[in-house]
């Protein structure tokens, strides 16, 4: 064996060498990534770092423009989650339920700008990220565009029902609601059809009686602006509502119009 055929076997195995560390780290990293669950894609051993619910309003049609106004305000929340924070979203439907069934619930799994490169393909997180998240996202907005027409619209108790869910509880590190509405609040127990709200209506027994807890949750208010409820939809209507959620214990940030 001459002098070239030593060094090329030493090159080799120094490359070698490299390649086995190289994936040795890999499949250390990989082993050492923490477990998921499969169906919302979440830390299956670690608390919610954070948890957005989008509560829709389909007991009334909305218009092209309110459409396309939802469809935002949804991409722009998946747009705040950072990696394994969850995001929920509920219709408010003419009954209440005592445990609402959130048409979308999963944890962002992290988009290929989170992949760290050195053990982890950008390109292939990514379509994880659009096959397990974001397709199932874009079917739900697209359901969410047709409203229907409700003899009831419960949005009190189901605003109670969503702060009482466990993963929306205090343990959670940072919670945000998203409230697209009209608010005008009907149900058996207390509707604001029949006469103008004010926030007098804040001392209401039923109203308080069903005041959610929601201290330090972030409630964000798209509200909708109908035509035909132009009556009801007054400033004390609007101050009513922000009162509603203040007393919950919210931060509430500036109403939307739509």
């Amino acid at each position: 064996m001459n002098r070239q055929d030593k060094l090329a076997i030493i090159i080799f195995a120094i490359v070698a060498s490299v390649v086995m560390v190289v994936l040795g780290v890999q499949w250390l990293v990989q082993a050492s990534l923490p477990e998921h669950n499969e169906q919302t894609l979440c830390l299956a051993d670690r608390k919610l770092a954070a948890h957005t619910v989008i509560l829709v309003d389909r007991t009334d049609p909305i218009t092209e423009a309110q459409s396309v106004s939802l469809r935002q305000e949804i991409l722009r929340q998946k747009d705040r989650l950072a990696q394994f924070e969850l995001m929920t979203i509920i219709s408010i439907a003419s009954r209440a339920t005592a445990v609402p069934d959130p048409l979308f619930e999963l944890c962002n799994p992290g988009t290929g700008d989170m992949a760290n490169p050195w053990y982890q393909n950008p390109d292939m997180i990514q379509d994880d990220y659009e096959k397990r998240f974001g397709a199932p996202l874009d079917r739900v907005i697209e359901g969410l565009m047709v409203g229907n027409i409700a003899p009831q619209s419960p949005i009190i108790e189901t605003i109670e029902r969503v702060a009482k869910l466990e993963n929306f509880s205090a343990a959670v590190g940072s919670r945000r609601l998203v409230v697209f509405s009209d608010l005008l609040q009907n149900s058996d127990g207390y509707t604001q059809y029949r006469v103008q709200p004010t926030v007098a209506d804040l001392d209401a027994p039923y109203v308080r009686d069903h005041l959610p807890g929601l201290r330090d949750v972030e409630v964000t208010v798209v509200y909708i602006q109908r035509e035909k409820s132009e009556l009801l939809q007054t400033e004390e209507h609007v101050s009513f509502w922000r009162g509603f959620f203040e007393r919950a214990g919210a931060r509430v940030m500036p109403f939307q119009y739509r």
